[in-house]
């Protein structure tokens, strides 16, 4: 097929062929961080006409970029970087994709193998440098004629396509050397790579992965029906990606048996114009307030969960405390998703195929069950408690996402820093007129950082044009990843809107409520305030910014800048004991 290349032709060819050969297998998206020894991939996304490039020179904003643009497609997205201290940064990102099960491509550029472990510039040990946080590890042999001329190359992207999805999706990493000169000779550089390019697509083809759907089996269902139909249960229902159909099987199991879904904000079932009737979502702050002897009016004989653990403490406290309840997870692959190491039952099966599955088995509802009309008192108390402490406090960031939740519109996104925001998003998206949109919520809840969070948003944002995005940052968060701003720029120049809340409340006020607050150097190592001027920030980048210090003024900024065809930062200044006050009042 190919024969006769210089060293910089071959190196090119080389990598057009991995990306065709992705491209081939659906992937749509490469993120790049320019540098010297990963020319020829650089160009191969580039000159490819199914890649859609995006340019972001700190690698660890545009790994974290790509996060998000995975994130929202469900779809791989390569990863473009250099060799040395360079791929070192996509850590974090990896790390998290890793938890979060996001599918990432990490194209490492290599110095050869002559220039390893000598003190080579810009050379450093890349062999298995993420270690168990990626699905395979490939480190790849110097191009070479014969293998181009096999099928080693479209055998080895569909092996790795395979791997990144079956049977947990995750990132995979293809470590590239290349020799100098990194393109090809001669004088007309760019009609020699057009060829090259017409070559290696005209000739190339895909191998086809076929990826399984697990079942649950009948031994399985039959014992965990004859659990259920001993006593009253509840369902927890974490942060995944769920279909529509498995919401209706949900929803069809929890009426039958006539007990409660307890619903993590980040498993986006809270929105939707699907029935919800047996959802209880309030449920963080009715178990924080009631007292132990209370506890035993909800304590379930039987516990099914899915997705991921969920957010709050408060609930987690609750399993704990019941822990001698029958528990089943019930998952598509063979993750452990069991901190509190309650489980009795782990299912691998399809979510759906489970809920229909039980639904054959269990053929009685649990009529005499008191336990859905208990679940439905609290959530309903808990539900005018926090309506009332939004009417009755200062500004505190319980308004922020009420305002938030009642403005943005129907088919839009928020993405939430972790720390504080995630577990106000948990506590104050209450069951009201707004839940019927269409609104789904991202977090990087995987490894739960705080790096990475604005580009992780942007990259969501950049998947689709079409909709609305909200981030919703601490001030901490937003400082950890600045750097960010740069893509805020460019989406900008594309004709992107976005709104980006920075929450500046001196730092937070998560450890408040932990034992640390006590010490003498608490302010200097917990509390951390930063003390930034953010309108600078966005000058920078020529960025619009905007500034709320009351309930009135953001509802008018809020509404204002999601309408907008820009990006805006807006900030909103919360004070710390105000909010302190506001959250004691709440909890009562």
């Amino acid at each position: 097929m190919l024969g006769n290349m210089d060293s910089g032709s071959l190196n090119y060819t080389w990598s057009l062929s991995i990306i065709h050969s992705y491209a081939l297998s659906g992937v749509q998206h490469a993120v790049i961080s320019p540098g010297s020894r990963s020319t020829p991939l650089t160009l191969a996304c580039e000159r490819h006409a199914e890649i859609k490039t995006w340019v972001q020179v700190d690698e660890r904003s545009a790994a974290f970029f790509a996060l998000g643009l995975a994130m929202k497609s469900r779809r791989p997205v390569i990863l473009v970087c250099t060799s040395g201290s360079a791929v070192a940064n996509w850590l974090p990102a990896v790390v998290e994709a890793n938890y979060s099960e996001v599918p990432l491509i990490l194209l490492s550029a290599d110095r050869p193998v002559e220039l390893q472990d000598c003190g080579a510039n810009q050379t450093i040990d890349q062999q298995h440098l993420f270690g168990t946080h990626v699905r395979a590890f490939y480190p790849m042999p110097e191009p070479a004629e014969e293998l181009l001329n096999s099928s080693y190359l479209q055998q080895l992207v569909a092996k790795s396509i395979w791997q990144l999805e079956q049977p947990l999706q995750g990132p995979v990493h293809l470590n590239i050397p290349f020799r100098e000169p990194l393109l090809p000779a001669g004088k007309y550089l760019n009609e020699t790579i057009d060829e090259l390019t017409h070559s290696v697509i005209s000739q190339y083809h895909a191998i086809s992965t076929t990826s399984h759907q697990r079942l649950a089996s009948q031994s399985d269902i039959a014992a965990i029906a004859a659990v259920i139909q001993r006593g009253a249960g509840i369902i927890v229902v974490g942060r995944k990606h769920y279909s529509s159909s498995f919401i209706g099987s949900l929803n069809q199991l929890a009426e039958r048996l006539n007990i409660p879904v307890l619903v993590d904000h980040l498993s986006n079932l809270r929105f939707g114009n699907h029935d919800k009737a047996n959802f209880i979502i309030n449920y963080d702050l009715f178990l924080r307030q009631l007292k132990q002897s209370e506890h035993l009016d909800l304590k379930p004989e039987w516990v099914i969960r899915f997705g991921q653990f969920p957010v709050s403490k408060s609930l987690s406290s609750f399993l704990s405390e019941h822990s001698g309840a029958d528990t089943v997870l019930v998952g598509d692959n063979s993750r452990w998703q069991d901190p509190l190491r309650t489980a009795d039952y782990l299912v691998q099966s399809s979510d759906e195929d489970f809920c229909r599955q039980l639904l054959k088995q269990v053929k009685q509802s649990l009529t005499t069950s008191q336990m859905m009309d208990t679940y439905r008192k609290f959530d309903e108390l808990a539900a005018e408690r926090i309506g009332s402490t939004l009417l009755q406090q200062d500004f505190f960031e319980g308004q922020l996402i009420s305002s938030l939740i009642e403005k943005i519109p129907h088919n839009s996104f928020i993405f939430s820093s972790n720390s504080t925001p995630v577990r106000e998003l948990d506590t104050f998206t209450v069951s009201n007129q707004y839940s019927s949109k269409a609104v789904s919520i991202y977090c990087n809840r995987g490894a739960s950082g705080i790096d990475g969070n604005l580009s992780t948003y942007l990259g969501i944002l950049a998947e689709n044009q079409e909709l609305t995005g909200v981030a919703l940052l601490g001030d901490l968060a937003f400082f950890h990843d600045m750097n960010g701003l740069a893509l805020c720029a460019d989406l900008n120049s594309r004709g992107f809107s976005g709104t980006i809340i920075i929450i500046n409340n001196q730092g937070g006020h998560i450890f408040n409520y932990l034992p640390q607050k006590d010490l003498r150097e608490f302010e200097k190592y917990w509390l951390t305030p930063i003390n930034m001027e953010i309108h600078h920030a966005a000058g920078l980048f020529g960025l619009r910014y905007q500034r709320a210090d009351s309930i009135e003024l953001l509802d008018r900024i809020l509404e204002e800048s999601i309408q907008a065809h820009c990006i805006d930062i807006i900030e909103v200044s919360i004070d710390q004991q105000t909010s302190l006050s506001s959250h004691e009042f709440l909890y009562g």
